[in-house]
């Protein structure tokens, strides 16, 4: 992509529905939620549903709990332990990616070549410092099959500008867009779908996703950038990720580099965006509808209860 492409892919999008969680709608969540059960674009989703990439911590993120009756995770020991925790009625459901990726029948392309690398992305408040040339350095010496090396980038970092380095060295640099786009899925997979490998140098969703469509996905830890942030309780979160059995599991499973995807990843990768839930079309539509007349009534009581 060149930098008019990179730009337009990773614009803002206005939200056009009603944001209850904003979970909900981030990566085209909703538009699939909806698409599954035929729920209407005009009403809105008052079930809570997951980040895109289930956390890798082994404790289930602290929420806002004011209106939290039903809620889906993608792991079923999440679930166990809000049900445990607050008598809750938590469910598994399947990651919105693979319920696409399956209903798509999307595989990888008979064209595909070289490999896609995810660069740790930063976040609102959160920055990332790479080593740009011990990235290069590692991947030039790759094995031939792996190459060419495109380099992936979140939007953020794309309005940063932190792509135009690699661009500057001759690299190709892609995006799967904004957040905020509700066709992030379709595009997400249009993209990976193309490449034969995965490479990365942070733990996270693009590498169960990409496991889960046959991906080899090799993961270079020494290339993990500086992590730096003013957000309250960042470093604390920071220190209980790195002492997450979870996570470390992870990075034992996709350490180095990795040719073919072994049975013990693609378990793990699927039991994370909950391949095997339970949780049909008919289970989602009674929910949906069910927190929808729930949340009515709770926000009622709340108005009379700000009137009085």
């Amino acid at each position: 992509m060149n930098n008019k492409q990179l730009i337009e892919v990773c614009k803002p999008y206005e939200i056009k529905e009603r944001v209850v969680f904003p979970s909900n709608i981030q990566y085209g969540f909703s538009k699939i939620i909806r698409k599954r059960v035929f729920y209407p674009s005009f009403l809105p989703i008052c079930a809570h549903f997951e980040h895109s990439s289930p956390p890798f911590y082994d404790e289930i993120w602290d929420m806002e709990k004011k209106f939290l009756t039903n809620l889906f995770f993608h792991r079923e020991d999440y679930v166990t332990q809000w049900n445990n925790k607050f008598k809750g009625k938590a469910r598994t459901f399947m990651s919105p990616f693979v319920w696409y990726k399956e209903n798509k029948s999307i595989i990888i392309s008979k064209k595909a070549k070289g490999s896609l690398f995810f660069i740790h992305h930063s976040r609102k408040g959160v920055d990332r410092e790479h080593n740009q040339e011990k990235i290069i350095d590692i991947i030039e010496n790759l094995d031939e099959v792996q190459k060419p090396v495109t380099f992936c980038f979140y939007y953020l970092d794309i309005q940063k500008g932190l792509h135009l380095p690699f661009q500057e060295k001759g690299y190709n640099v892609v995006s799967a867009g904004h957040l905020d786009n509700p066709n992030f899925i379709k595009g997400f997979y249009d993209l990976i779908s193309n490449y034969k490998f995965a490479l990365t140098n942070s733990i996270g969703g693009h590498l169960l996703f990409a496991t889960n469509l046959g991906l080899p996905v090799s993961y270079f830890e020494e290339l993990e950038p500086v992590h730096t942030s003013n957000l309250i309780g960042f470093e604390d979160s920071r220190k209980r990720l790195l002492k997450s059995k979870t996570y470390n599991h992870a990075k034992n499973l996709f350490r180095g580099i990795h040719q073919n995807v072994s049975i013990e990843q693609e378990e793990f990768a699927n039991k994370m965006l909950g391949v095997h839930s339970k949780s049909n079309n008919i289970t989602l539509f009674i929910i949906l509808y069910k927190s929808l007349f729930q949340y009515i009534f709770y926000k009622i009581v709340k108005k009379i209860k700000n009137r009085n």
